[in-house]
C-alpha cells in the first residue's frame, strides 16, 4: 500500500500537442525521490499511445499506464491513457471513458481540476504547451486552491498560435522544463501550504506586510480573513525560499516587484464564463422579467459588477440579457460596469481577448453570436462589448455606484472578515433602485440582517426591502 494521498503532494502535467519533448526534458531532470507523485495528462493525439514507454527511458523515476482504482503513491509517474478521463476518489485514481460527448472534454482540464478539487493546497500544476491552451481552466482551479502552477517559457524561434501572455496568465513560475525540474527538486518534501493560521516569525512580520501594501497600493488587508492573507503569503514565501516573515518583509521592503506579486498573489482573480451556469438562467427568469417591466424602455437598464476579475462574469450576464431582449423584442439600453481592484484584470476584461480554452464554459451557439473567432482565440462582439465599461475601484474604500437596477458580486465576500462583509451588503441596499437585486456567488448569504428578500436560496438571488420595514 502507498503512502495516503492526503500527505502527498501530487503534481499534476498537461501536456498539448507539441509538448513532448518538454516533457522528456522535464522528467529527466527529475530527482527520484521528491516525494511527489506525478500524473501525465495529454492532448490525444496518434503518437501519444506511447508515452509511457517513452518516459521509462528518459527517467530513473518509475512510470506506468495508470489503471482504474489504484492507489497514488509517492515517487511515481502515472500516465492516463489515451481518449480516457480521470478523476480522484480519495487515493485512488479513477480512469474513465468518455461518453460520447463531442468535442471530449480537456483530459488536461479534467486531471488539474480533480488535482485541485482533491489535494487542495497540496497540488503542483505544470502545462507545457505547445500549440494551443488546454489547461488555462485547470491551472486556474490549482491556484483558486491554493496550489503552485508553472508553464513552459516559449523558447527562441518557437511559434504558438496562442500568445505567451495568455499561456502564462495562470502561471506563478513561467520556466524552461529543465528549470522547472530544478524547482521541483527545491521544493521536494516541503509544504507549500503550512498548517493554518502558523505564521513563523511572529506577527509583526505579518504587520509590517500588512503596511508596505497598504504604503504601497492603498489596501487595507486587515479587512481581509487572516487564514486567506497568512496562507496566501507564506504560500509566496515558501515559492521565494524564505522561512521567516520577518525576513521576507525585510526583502519585500526593498524589492517593489516581489512586493506586486505579493499584492496580485493576494488579490481573487479566478472567474469564468457562466461559472454556475443555472444561476445565469435563473436571473432571466426571476429579475429580467421584473426588472424590464418597470423600465418599459423608458430608462436604460444599470447593472455594476464588483470583483469582476479579467471581465467572464461581466460579459456573461451581458450575454444573457442580450438574449432576453432578443426574446422579448425589446430595445432598452443597457450599462454594465465592471470593476476590479487589480489593474492588469481590468485591462484584460477591457479588451475583450480570451482564449480558445472558453469553448468548454459556452455553447457554440453563444461562441457564434456574441463571439468572433480569431486565430488565437475569441474576441467578445461589438454589440456586448458596447453594453460594458470597465475601471479599477476598491469595494472597501472608493465610493459605489447609484441608482442600480442589479449588482452582481460572485465569491467576493468569502473572503473578507464578517464585519467587512455586512459592511458591504449593506452598501449595496443603498446603491439599487427600490426595484433592485442582488446576485451572490454559491457560498454567499446576505447574513442575519434583512435589507433583502431571498427570491432563489439555491441561486443566491435576493431583492432590496425598503428599509422603512426595518
Amino acid at each position: 500500500m502507498g503512502e495516503r494521498y492526503e500527505s502527498i503532494m501530487k503534481v499534476g502535467i498537461g501536456v498539448s500537442l507539441g509538448g513532448l519533448e518538454a516533457l522528456w526534458k522535464l522528467t529527466r531532470n527529475l530527482d527520484a525521490n521528491n516525494g511527489f507523485a506525478y500524473i501525465v495528462a495529454a492532448q490525444s493525439a496518434p503518437h501519444n499511445t506511447k508515452i509511457a514507454e517513452i518516459l521509462k527511458r528518459s527517467t530513473q523515476i518509475p512510470v506506468a499506464q495508470a489503471e482504474d482504482t489504484v492507489e497514488i503513491m509517492k515517487d511515481r509517474i502515472y500516465v492516463i491513457p489515451p481518449e480516457r478521463g480521470l478523476s480522484l476518489s480519495g487515493n485512488s485514481l479513477r480512469i474513465e471513458p468518455y461518453t460520447g460527448q463531442h468535442p471530449p472534454p480537456s483530459s488536461i482540464d479534467l486531471l488539474l481540476e480533480s488535482i485541485a478539487r482533491e489535494a487542495q493546497g497540496k497540488a503542483i500544476g505544470i502545462l507545457l504547451p505547445g500549440t494551443d491552451t488546454n489547461g488555462s481552466p485547470g491551472m486556474r482551479a490549482i491556484k483558486r486552491h491554493g496550489g503552485v502552477t508553472f508553464t513552459q517559457s516559449q523558447e527562441p524561434g518557437q511559434h504558438s498560435q496562442t500568445p505567451q501572455a495568455e499561456l502564462t496568465v495562470d502561471a506563478d513560475f513561467v520556466l524552461s522544463p529543465e528549470e522547472i525540474a530544478a524547482e521541483l527538486n527545491r521544493l521536494g518534501g516541503k509544504d507549500i501550504i503550512p498548517p493554518m493560521g502558523h505564521v513563523d516569525g511572529g506577527c509583526t512580520g505579518n504587520e509590517g506586510i500588512i503596511d508596505l501594501l497598504e504604503k504601497e497600493y492603498q489596501v487595507d488587508f486587515t479587512k481581509y480573513k487572516a487564514s486567506t492573507f497568512n496562507r496566501r503569503t507564506q504560500r509566496r514565501m515558501l515559492l521565494r525560499g524564505f522561512a521567516d516573515t520577518e525576513k521576507y518583509c525585510r526583502h519585500l521592503d526593498s524589492d517593489p516587484e516581489e512586493l506586486k506579486e505579493l499584492f496580485y498573489n493576494l488579490l481573487i482573480n479566478v472567474t469564468q464564463f457562466f461559472r454556475d451556469e443555472e444561476a445565469f438562467e435563473a436571473l432571466k427568469e426571476a429579475v429580467y422579467p421584473m426588472v424590464f417591466d418597470i423600465l418599459r424602455g423608458s430608462e436604460e437598464m444599470r447593472v455594476w459588477v464588483a470583483g469582476c476579475s479579467t471581465g467572464e462574469e461581466v460579459y456573461s450576464i451581458a450575454i444573457t440579457i442580450a438574449e432576453y431582449l432578443d426574446d422579448k423584442r425589446l430595445d432598452t439600453l443597457v450599462r454594465i460596469i465592471g470593476t476590479d481592484l487589480n489593474p492588469e484584470s481590468i485591462t484584460i476584461a477591457a479588451a475583450g481577448h480570451y482564449p480558445q480554452s472558453i469553448e468548454e464554459n459556452l455553447s457554440e451557439d453563444r461562441l457564434r453570436k456574441f463571439f468572433t473567432k480569431q486565430q488565437a482565440g475569441y474576441h467578445v462582439s461589438r454589440r456586448i462589448r458596447e453594453m460594458c465599461t470597465f475601471s479599477q475601484h476598491d469595494i472597501l474604500a472608493d465610493s459605489p455606484f447609484a441608482n442600480l437596477d442589479l449588482i452582481g458580486c460572485r465569491n467576493l465576500l468569502i473572503y473578507l472578515n464578517p464585519d467587512i462583509q455586512a459592511g458591504i451588503i449593506s452598501t449595496f441596499h443603498h446603491a439599487l433602485k427600490p426595484s433592485g437585486f442582488l446576485f451572490l456567488g454559491k457560498s454567499e448569504t446576505v447574513g442575519p440582517r434583512t435589507l433583502f428578500k431571498v427570491e432563489s436560496p439555491k441561486h443566491k438571488i435576493y431583492s432590496k426591502k425598503n428599509c422603512l420595514q426595518h
